[in-house]
């Protein structure tokens, strides 16, 4: 379903989408923001008025997507893609092409991390202003709520409302790795907030992707920091070799990009025929 965003400047269009899932549904809309993924993050919380052809809707707000709930977003869109439908892009104006031409043509950022000295923190408590807590001390109390679970030669932690640790001796950094063996380390698990043994999403993601070229993966932007840093996930599509790119060193402002919304609060309700 086609919506428009009606403000005092611009109105730009958003499409919502119905992500089906063993989790509960999601309800899901893209938008993009040329200052930065805080910036989009604020803007996707505004309550605003949107028009539809189809629905009569009140004033509607979204919130931002997890890192997890991102990557079911993309996923349920690829699934449905044929190989020619991604090798000629243009020539196609659904919504499953629509995504898939924008995670080619920009940065998707998935969702907030806190990267410190010992690993990566994903979708952490925020703080007042939005942006990722980086207290130790509550970082530590999150990690003791959640599950521990050995990867590698490390540990990594799932928690509730997508919250995840990885250690970074859980999963390589700055490689570029065959897509299955990519999904079954310690970031891909935890950025798909999963206790299983493999990433389902980031699996399905990788593989549609690598139909076009090789299954493969870069990870880059996941090293350790001294001092605790806030950054955005990110993927995208490598245009020159057609691989899977997760790069961890977004800075949270300052940058194009589209993230994911996940309706939050108002009713649409079917317009009566006059």
């Amino acid at each position: 379903m086609r919506l428009v965003r009606i403000r005092e400047s611009g109105e730009p269009r958003v499409d919502l989408m119905r992500v089906l899932g063993d989790e509960g549904d999601l309800i899901a809309a893209s938008f993009f923001c040329s200052t930065g993924y805080k910036h989009n993050r604020s803007y996707m919380r505004e309550e605003c008025k949107y028009y539809s052809e189809e629905f009569s809707l009140p004033v509607m707000k979204f919130r931002p997507a997890t890192t997890d709930e991102s990557l079911r977003v993309v996923a349920s869109r690829f699934k449905k893609l044929t190989k020619t439908q991604m090798s000629s892009t243009l020539k196609f104006s659904n919504a499953d092409t629509k995504i898939y031409i924008m995670f080619k043509l920009s940065n998707l950022l998935l969702g907030y991390i806190t990267k410190d000295s010992d690993g990566v923190w994903v979708n952490p408590s925020v703080t007042k202003d939005d942006e990722p807590i980086m207290n130790a001390r509550k970082l530590d109390t999150l990690r003791n709520r959640a599950k521990k679970l050995k990867s590698l030669r490390g540990n990594i932690y799932i928690g509730d409302n997508g919250f995840g640790f990885a250690e970074y001796s859980s999963f390589r950094n700055s490689i570029i790795q065959d897509a299955a063996t990519f999904v079954r380390e310690g970031l891909a698990r935890v950025l798909d907030n999963t206790t299983r043994s493999a990433a389902g999403n980031l699996s399905t993601i990788a593989n549609k992707v690598g139909c076009l070229n090789s299954k493969r993966v870069e990870v880059l932007g996941f090293h350790a920091v001294e001092s605790s840093a806030s950054r955005a996930v990110a993927l995208y599509l490598k245009r020159k070799d057609n691989w899977l790119c997760v790069d961890g060193n977004n800075p949270i402002d300052g940058e194009e990009n589209y993230a994911f919304g996940i309706w939050d609060s108002g009713r649409a309700t079917h317009k009566k025929s006059e």
